[in-house]
């Protein structure tokens, strides 16, 4: 709109969000103040979240360097898909994992069990049950996609799902492996 072209050094794939990037980007000025005014507004706001974002980042590391995290968290970062925040958040919802006694336990905290609807000597099993703990449930999905992408049991494993279901409810299946992986992550000494 503003008839400006990225310079060469930034046509490059990768280049842009640089520092050297962001300073190009504070020092144009377009043709309205008004303009220039929202574009420094924006820059400003993204350099205090990428500070924040690195101050956060920080306080995790040291987190998972305490005593009460450290050999779980080693053990953990080496699940494929799971990285530092996702090791952290696991590591501080779950608390003790003696609370679960089994993998079905473990994963019904996650909501990666489907509902059931029993009648007499009927059983329907439906949609994963919204009881769960949203928030670890949504990073092991987010894990999920990553370990499919880097493992090719897990790769596997989702093919093998979606060749019979919707795509879906194959992701929740491999969710589940990738979760009983976890658990027994958890419970090695």
């Amino acid at each position: 709109m503003n008839g400006i072209q990225y310079p060469v050094q930034f046509s490059k794939r990768g280049s842009h969000w640089s520092r050297r990037f962001i300073q190009w980007l504070e020092g144009i000025r377009l043709t309205e103040e008004t303009g220039t005014e929202s574009l420094q507004t924006l820059l400003r706001n993204l350099n205090f979240l990428r500070s924040e974002l690195l101050a956060i980042s920080r306080r995790i590391r040291k987190l998972a360097q305490s005593p009460s995290y450290q050999a779980v968290y080693e053990r953990l970062i080496k699940v494929s898909g799971i990285g530092m925040v996702a090791a952290m958040t696991l590591l501080t919802e779950v608390g003790d994992i003696r609370r679960f006694p089994s993998t079905d336990h473990f994963r019904s905290y996650l909501g990666l069990i489907p509902s059931a609807h029993n009648s007499g000597e009927k059983e329907h099993s439906g949609r994963i049950t919204s009881r769960a703990n949203r928030m670890l449930r949504d990073i092991l999905v987010e894990s999920t996609w990553v370990a499919i992408r880097t493992n090719t049991t897990y790769l596997s494993f989702y093919r093998q799902y979606r060749s019979r279901m919707k795509d879906n409810n194959a992701l929740i299946r491999t969710a589940a492996k990738l979760a009983n992986q976890i658990y027994f992550v958890f419970k090695m000494e």
